[in-house]
């Protein structure tokens, strides 16, 4: 490249192969949008080369081991000039940082940490010690740590997942916040829950097309389309501008009023057992029941307890996928607190202006001044769900982390594999793979249960069986992975794209 302090020949061997890849993300696509090109890239690094003598000059012996040194499991807060001096090669200016994802495959959401019944207990002890006996996990869950660039949206990450857990986009799949974080972030108001339809949240009312807009093969390989939809910089859907997301908001009524019908069982906290509209309220039969106790009141819509929402839309408020991580996630190793939903939207009303003000139902026709001042919301959550195919039903917990000091300490990765993985990632502007805990997934498998079972017809123990048994064991697993093949499980961990 011109104007490279490394010299011509500085390219490392590790890094052999990268150029054609690297190429990749600089090549137009209805999903990416133009990226500065490399020739663009290479004549900028020329100038600032003569503008900036210095930058020409190469580094000591004595500074590149200072600016190689780093705090162990460093990341975020590793600086430009050490992985500089490791790639031997100036990084592009984009992606401008990375971060740390811990994707972990749980039992659902909404009960695996509720539910403490002693049969619930054991038999998740029992899926727990197949998935570590035949499945190679080490800690409490199925999971992934990948390196991202800090860009990468949510329907990107819908692919990752895809990638690092062997599953093959056949399936609808959602992007949920917590419910204890959505009531924090409405005031447990669905009038707020309308307010941040188009800047959080997706309509409710979206159609299919627009809900899978990056799901065409077009008859390539899903390696190859998997790769495409990786590699950044990202795009996203013309109906998640936030301008055409916001559109649906005029479809609800604020001052219809709704019976909201509570149910309490003993030892247990009240939750929302059904809502609708009043005028439909003579339909509703309660069951007749002791174990249950029920409470009903008549609530307007913009006042309405969010936990009424799936009553209302027949599902779970489901996030845009434009969002970068970024802009949803906090760190769950730093200090900074999530935003609610007030100050979301009076950050957001600031940036507007006198332009419009921000009203919960609102006629939302808004011009690109307005797209732009609304598209990037502020960090309101530390976890996100992600859930994917109802008959299965793989819930994926994901966190996000700014370092990796925890997995270089357990030693699932050196310093110097995190930070050849950086650079990786930043120069390809595709995520990476650092560490994986457990087997891959299957499609239409079942869910963890039918993971363990099928992990352990194929690992049969056969040393107590006679002739017979042990034949039909060795059957079993023949036809299980025959099985399996055909849905494209992989038994070796998730690579690199």
């Amino acid at each position: 490249m011109a104007g490279n302090r490394f010299g011509p020949d500085s390219t490392p061997s590790w890094k052999e192969g990268w150029e054609r890849k690297k190429k990749r993300s600089y090549v137009k696509t209805e999903y990416r949008p133009l990226r500065r090109t490399v020739e663009d890239q290479e004549d900028l690094d020329a100038f600032l080369s003569a503008y900036d003598p210095l930058s020409i000059a190469a580094p000591s012996p004595e500074a590149r081991d200072d600016a190689l040194e780093a705090e162990t499991g460093a990341l975020y807060t590793r600086s430009r000039a050490a992985l500089e001096d490791i790639s031997m090669a100036p990084l592009p200016n984009l992606p401008s940082s990375v971060l740390r994802l811990h994707l972990e495959i749980v039992p659902d959401v909404f009960f695996h940490e509720a539910q403490t019944l002693k049969s619930d207990v054991e038999y998740r002890e029992d899926v727990e010690r197949a998935l570590r006996d035949y499945g190679h996990l080490r800690g409490k869950h199925i999971s992934r740590d990948v390196i991202v660039p800090e860009d990468l949206p949510l329907y990107a990450l819908h692919y990752l997942i895809m990638h690092v857990f062997g599953l093959r986009n056949l399936h609808m799949h959602e992007f949920t916040l917590p419910q204890d974080t959505l009531k924090a972030l409405t005031g447990d108001q669905t009038g707020r829950w309308v307010q941040l339809i188009g800047i959080l949240f997706r309509s409710p009312f979206m159609n299919l097309d627009d809900r899978s807009w990056g799901d065409d093969e077009e008859g390539r390989s899903f390696r190859a389309f998997l790769r495409e939809r990786l590699t950044g910089p990202y795009g996203y859907a013309p109906s998640e501008v936030p301008s055409q997301a916001c559109l649906i908001r005029t479809g609800f009524d604020p001052d219809r009023q709704y019976l909201v019908t509570y149910c309490r069982g003993e030892g247990l906290e009240e939750i929302v057992y059904t809502c609708c509209p009043l005028e439909e309220a003579s339909e509703l039969r309660l069951p007749e029941t002791d174990k249950f106790t029920f409470r009903q009141e008549v609530r307007p819509f913009a006042s309405l307890p969010v936990d009424s929402i799936p009553f209302l839309i027949k599902g779970s408020p489901t996030l845009l996928e434009r969002l970068p991580v970024s802009d949803l996630l906090v760190p769950v190793d730093g200090d900074l607190q999530p935003a609610d939903g007030v100050t979301i939207l009076r950050t957001l009303s600031g940036r507007l202006g006198a332009i419009r003000d921000i009203h919960p139902f609102f006629d939302p026709r808004m011009d690109e001044e307005m797209d732009l001042a609304i598209s990037r919301p502020l960090p309101c959550t530390r976890v996100l769900h992600y859930f994917y195919d109802p008959a299965s039903s793989w819930w994926v917990r994901i966190t996000m982390t700014r370092d990796c000091q925890d997995l270089v300490e357990d030693g699932h990765v050196t310093q110097e594999e995190l930070d050849r993985a950086q650079v990786r990632v930043r120069e390809l502007y595709q995520p990476a793979v650092i560490s994986s805990d457990g087997p891959m997934l299957m499609e239409d498998l079942g869910g963890l249960p039918c993971l363990s079972e099928f992990l352990q017809e194929i690992h049969p123990d056969l040393r107590n069986m006679d002739r017979k048994e042990r034949d039909r064991a060795l059957e079993i697993r023949a036809e299980r992975l025959a099985w399996a093949k055909k849905q494209g499980w992989r038994g070796e961990k998730p690579n690199f794209l």
